[in-house]
């Protein structure tokens, strides 16, 4: 299945681990530097994009469970200007419930404010007064509305309650309590980064070649995560599988066995092999997708087997087609069924 994937997707080259209990399989295919036809190893990092989500799932809910934060707290505690913010929830945040605006970088001015200054390092505070200006995507306790935004205002609050950044937050509430060598979060390139392709204007960049600064910085809490395989498989094991960083009650908030009537739920993504009824949808696994320019990824833990899965591309448009989830959650059910008829 590996061999075949950067064919099938059109990519240069993917990275993929699997973990039952305690055994791991990881394996490569492609290319991961066209330059030089360096083949694709399984230890490279990739930028994890919006899985970041996870990770600030965790750190808001490792405050939570201390008491420190409710999911009922307002945002206006934080943020009294920010629009509805006396009626918007820690909860909502989480859950793309809070009706903050949609608009990111597929609005042409906020992508022009990126690419103006790419090596430019926004602070949380500058994304969250320019998403202020923004019109809301709904109302406060709405439908879900993946919001980007929602999640840089969840990483800030954690941060103010924490005393410190969302960044630093992280690295104290996850990679250093799982030993994640490989895992950080922050806005410059790692020496073990995966070389990635992006098409732009009729021509394809390798992105790790180009300033990346605003981008990341931007994305903050939303997607500013770099991570490989080992690393991700692990993080996704404890924060769903063990009680490593979460109570047994903020893992069932999280990833609930129970229907749901959303995909996203509370921060985290539902992954079939599923089952739908008039109450809602019961996923078999939650994770995660990730997509910044040059990088596709998605994660994911089903409960029943205890396996982790995880699947790094490093490109994520092809012929000028920004890739979909369902290319990658095809991928990760594959995986599932095997692994379920094997049992």
């Amino acid at each position: 299945l590996v061999d075949q994937l950067p064919g099938s997707l059109g990519v240069e080259g993917v990275v993929v681990g699997v973990t039952i209990g305690d055994q791991s399989w990881l394996g490569a295919a492609g290319v991961d530097d066209t330059a030089t036809d360096a083949p694709m190893t399984t230890d490279r990092r990739f930028r994890a994009a919006s899985i970041t989500k996870l990770y600030v799932d965790a750190a808001v809910l490792s405050l939570i469970d201390e008491g420190a934060l409710s999911l009922e707290d307002r945002l206006a505690e934080w943020f009294p200007t920010f629009p509805n913010a006396n009626d918007i929830t820690v909860q909502m945040l989480m859950s793309h419930t809070a009706g903050v605006t949609t608009d990111w970088w597929l609005n042409p001015d906020l992508l022009q404010l990126a690419l103006d200054d790419l090596g430019r390092t926004w602070t949380p505070r500058e994304v969250i007064e320019l998403m202020t200006t923004r019109p809301p995507a709904g109302p406060p306790g709405g439908a879900a509305l993946y919001s980007n935004a929602g999640f840089v205002l969840l990483g800030e609050i954690a941060a103010q309650v924490a005393g410190t950044t969302i960044g630093g937050l992280i690295e104290d509430r996850v990679i250093r309590p799982l030993g994640l060598e490989h895992t950080t979060f922050g806005f410059e390139n790692p020496p073990d980064l995966a070389h990635a392709y992006y098409d732009f204007q009729g021509q394809t960049i390798d992105v790790t070649a180009m300033p990346m600064q605003a981008m990341l910085s931007m994305a903050g809490a939303a997607g500013a995560i770099q991570t490989d395989a080992t690393d991700l498989l692990a993080f996704v094991h404890a924060l769903f599988g063990t009680d490593e960083l979460l109570t047994d009650a903020s893992r069932a908030f999280l990833s609930p066995d129970t229907p749901v009537p959303d995909r996203f739920w509370h921060g985290a993504m539902g992954y079939c092999p599923c089952e739908t009824s008039s109450a809602g949808t019961v996923y078999s696994g939650w994770g995660h997708a990730g997509d910044i320019p040059g990088y596709f990824s998605t994660t994911a833990y089903f409960p029943a087997s205890d396996t982790s899965v995880v699947v790094f591309l490093n490109r994520d448009i092809v012929d000028g087609v920004t890739f979909q989830h369902d290319a990658l959650d095809l991928v990760i059910e594959q995986v599932a069924v095997l692994l379920e008829d094997s049992a």
